[in-house]
């Protein structure tokens, strides 16, 4: 898999301004809902076999919690992509200031093992939300639940929107190597030092959620 033609592809159509409209947005956030109330069962199977959770563990502390994000970033995104005029100083007097949302572009998400659908699919919530790409590389430690992850978004997204990338971190290491416009890890304290390393060689932004 040629990483850097699918980084290309997905800010390539990032600056198309297809991702835009709050209309779009929604609509894709209604899709992948709907997509994860069908797969349930296969979600819970493979969080079974992964983690040895009961169907009841998956549903409460996983795949509910995705919904509830769903439901509220649907809710809120026309709030969210509203611009707002700012305060102006008065040496800047007769100009005005304007705050307007952007995405970045294309986003890179690296989940964890013990959480791995609610990990992976939460950041994605926010990217798609926000009117980004996403690349999302899933944990290897739960290799189930990643390849339910990928059959669900290959199924709703062309990869130049939202792609997935299965692998081990020789993968996560080739991903973070290239200029993703932001990038969203969860894990280990020691190896979020080395996504950050990595992403500092292109100034690219980072937000760690980092454990022991």
């Amino acid at each position: 898999m040629n990483y850097q033609s699918i980084l290309q592809s997905q800010q390539d159509f990032f600056r198309s301004g297809a991702t835009l409209p709050v209309s779009y947005r929604r609509e894709v956030l209604s899709l992948l809902e709907g997509a994860i109330r069908n797969r349930r069962e296969q979600i819970e199977d493979a969080l079974a076999r992964d983690l040895g959770k009961s169907r009841q563990e998956a549903y409460s502390t996983e795949i509910a919690v995705v919904l509830n994000e769903l439901r509220f970033a649907r809710r809120h995104l026309k709030k969210w992509a509203r611009g707002k005029t700012a305060v102006t100083p008065l040496s800047h007097w007769p100009g005005s200031q304007h705050l307007a949302p952007v995405p970045y572009g294309s986003v890179l998400i690296l989940a964890p093992w013990n959480y791995p659908f609610q990990l992976c699919l939460s950041p994605l919530i926010s990217a798609l939300a926000a009117g980004n790409c996403a690349v999302v590389k899933p944990s290897e430690l739960a290799g189930q639940t990643a390849l339910v992850i990928c059959e669900l978004l290959e199924e709703l997204f062309s990869p130049e929107y939202v792609s997935v990338c299965l692998g081990d971190g020789n993968t996560a290491a080739a991903l973070t190597a290239l200029s993703f416009d932001k990038i969203f890890f969860t894990g280990s304290a020691a190896v979020g030092q080395k996504v950050l390393a990595a992403a500092a060689q292109n100034l690219t932004p980072v937000t760690l959620e980092l454990g022991g």
